[in-house]
This record gives C-alpha cells, structure tokens and sequence, in this order.
C-alpha cells in the first residue's frame, strides 16, 4: 500500500516517477537478498532475549491486531523463503497488465 498526502504542483509528477522506479527494479541481487534474510534471522534470534514488558506487548498485539503473526509462523517462512520468490511477488507490480487502484485529492 502507498498513500501520499500533502499539496504540491509537483506531486503527480513524484508519484509518476516512483511508480516507473518501482516497475523498473527488477529484484534484489543474490548478495542484497542474502544480506536482507540475515538481517531479518538476527532480529527473529534477538525476540528470545526480550523483558517481560516487551513479551507482554507482542502478546497484546497478537490478541488485538489482525493480521498479526507470531514469531514462530515468521521464523518458519523466514526460514524457507528464497530470492526467487521474492521476484517473482515483485512481478505482479511490474506486470503492465497488472491494475493498480488509487484516490487522490486534490
């Protein structure tokens, strides 16, 4: 989801420009992909080792918030994710037959 607000004469041409920046990026490199899944099993490893109160607050937000997933269900698709699929998810925004819905005021 992206959403941009404010007022500028200038705004349509940023969200152009965005836009085409997005269909252009054609996924990250093996390197990029690899570094990014490290960074996300270190902070996956570092829940363990959280206080009480933080504990507390994941649970609250499990109970009240959907969708929330739990750190196991995270670890688990972490775990068996791959720079293939990542691209081929990023495919549907860069897929010129794919419709995309916007409002804007202006």
């Amino acid at each position: 989801s992206l959403e941009f607000g404010g007022y500028s004469d200038k705004l349509l041409v940023f969200v152009e420009e965005l836009v085409s920046l997005i269909c252009a990026f054609d996924g990250p490199t093996e390197g990029e992909f690899q570094r990014a899944l490290d960074i996300v099993r270190r902070e996956q490893g570092s829940f363990d080792k959280q206080q009480p109160y933080q504990w507390a607050a994941y649970l609250a937000r499990l109970a009240t918030l959907s969708p929330e997933y739990t750190i196991d269900f995270l670890r688990l698709q972490t775990a068996s994710a791959t720079r293939e699929q990542v691209q081929s998810f990023g495919r549907k925004f860069r897929d010129p037959n794919q419709h995309f819905y916007g409002q804007a005021l202006l």
